[in-house]
């Protein structure tokens, strides 16, 4: 499980103000308009970005959280599947 607990971050066009957000041992779909901030959302649960306020909080620290964009990160002739399992056999 991993809790946002209050995240701020602010931009020149948008900010994200105290998100509170409980995400079940589950798979989540994350849509929205370009720019809207899904890719912050994303890079901040994944610890990439710490320039924040507030918490991220994940319970299963056995189980890495793993960040793929369309920009080219994987192997291409490979299913976002398999380098989803790819990058978990290399973490554990």
């Amino acid at each position: 499980m991993i809790k946002l607990k209050n995240i701020t971050k602010h931009f020149q066009s948008f900010s994200i103000q105290s998100l509170n957000y409980t995400f079940e041992n589950k798979l989540y779909q994350l849509q929205g308009d370009n720019g809207s901030g899904k890719s912050v959302l994303l890079k901040i649960i994944a610890g990439l970005d710490r320039n924040i306020k507030g918490e991220v909080v994940n319970t299963k620290k056995k189980y890495p959280i793993l960040f793929l964009t369309d920009t080219g990160i994987g192997l291409p002739y490979v299913t976002i599947n398999d380098n989803i399992k790819m990058d978990l056999v290399q973490t554990v």
